[in-house]
């Protein structure tokens, strides 16, 4: 039998959220590892002024959790995931997805935080 606390991250679990018209998804990573998490942590802005850190961290976010999105051509083939793609997006799409990355990290944050306190998670 296995530690019921100490356990590896659950690195293939994801997440999907549909966009709002419902056409279309991204697939996100439910958890992360602790190197991850520390990979982030290095990249995080130390001050909100420094615009050129913070996109870099949110990219760096979407890198580390972005599995699959159902982006397409013209002819319906798929386009896979990268940061080319994810820099070439339209304004709202990429606002959309901006801010899904961003509600998705501060809850899987969140949850570690209250359960390493011992508090319930809403």
């Amino acid at each position: 039998m296995g530690s019921s606390f100490f356990r590896r991250a659950k690195l293939h679990e994801t997440v999907r959220y549909e966009t709002p018209d419902g056409g279309d998804w991204v697939e996100l990573r439910a958890e992360l590892s602790k190197g991850e998490m520390n990979k982030i942590a290095l990249s995080a802005p130390r001050n909100t002024e420094d615009m050129e850190r913070n996109l870099a961290f949110v990219e760096r976010i979407a890198e580390l959790l972005i599995v699959d999105w159902s982006m397409t051509d013209e002819d319906g083939n798929k386009i896979p995931f990268s940061l080319e793609e994810y820099r070439a997006l339209a304004p709202e799409p990429s606002q959309w997805l901006d801010s899904t990355l961003s509600q998705h990290f501060v809850a899987m944050t969140g949850k570690v935080v209250e359960e390493l306190e011992g508090k319930p998670s809403s």
